[in-house]
């Protein structure tokens, strides 16, 4: 037998069994649409600009099977509420701020996504200054380090979002204005995602379905 003839045998057992594998998994997925299995910290600061769609997105991805971790600054549990957040079904954990016995690094190693549902104007000037004063920010510029996934909702902190509160507004100076957009540009430049609120859970999920297929790409003579 030539050298081209087993390969296109070996090609063609290779296929087979790849689509037995996928019709496995449809199968897999008809029981249990969209699981994804990944771990997702939610740190929630003081706001409460599109709140009602930040929590929306937590119960998506919790619907979607991730395991859903949340840490709330000391703001958040007073503008938010912790009742709030332990009141939605299928949080894995709660913890709010000062919780000494939490360990910044730990959390971002086994977390597959950090989520801001609710990023304030306080934390991203912290943040974009390198402050580190709380376990959220801690948390966030400990996750950036890592260079973990970091996706933030933008619309309590964009001057040039409708919802942004205070700053933005038709007598704000200008210098506050750019002094906010610079904190936002500062973010991304460090690797932070900022998007709408309502865009969360799908760019979580996108993400982690563009990871499982990377080990069904079929390799052949021609890759």
């Amino acid at each position: 037998m030539d050298i081209d003839r087993l390969i296109q045998i070996v090609e063609a057992e290779v296929k087979k069994a790849l689509l037995d594998q996928t019709g496995s998994k449809e199968k897999v997925v008809s029981q249990q649409p969209n699981s994804s299995g990944k771990k997702v910290l939610a740190l929630f600061t003081g706001g409460y600009t599109k709140l009602s769609e930040a929590l929306t997105q937590i119960e998506r991805l919790i619907q979607a099977s991730c395991s859903v971790d949340v840490v709330m600054s000391q703001s958040a549990t007073k503008v938010i509420g912790q009742d709030k957040i332990s009141s939605i079904s299928g949080i894995a954990s709660l913890v709010c701020e000062p919780d000494d016995s939490i360990s910044s690094l730990k959390v971002v190693q086994k977390s597959d996504f950090i989520i801001v549902p609710v990023l304030t104007r306080n934390t991203a000037a912290k943040l974009a200054l390198g402050i580190t004063d709380t376990l959220v920010t801690n948390i966030l510029i400990q996750a950036l380090i890592s260079a973990k996934p970091v996706i933030a909702a933008r619309n309590a902190a964009d001057p040039n979002d409708a919802d942004c509160p205070c700053v933005g507004m038709p007598n704000t100076p200008l210098g506050l204005v750019k002094l906010a957009e610079n904190y936002l540009q500062k973010l991304e430049s460090y690797g932070m995602k900022l998007v709408d609120a309502s865009e969360i859970a799908d760019i979580v999920l996108s993400d982690t379905k563009k990871a499982d297929t990377l080990d069904q790409k079929l390799i052949t003579p021609e890759t």
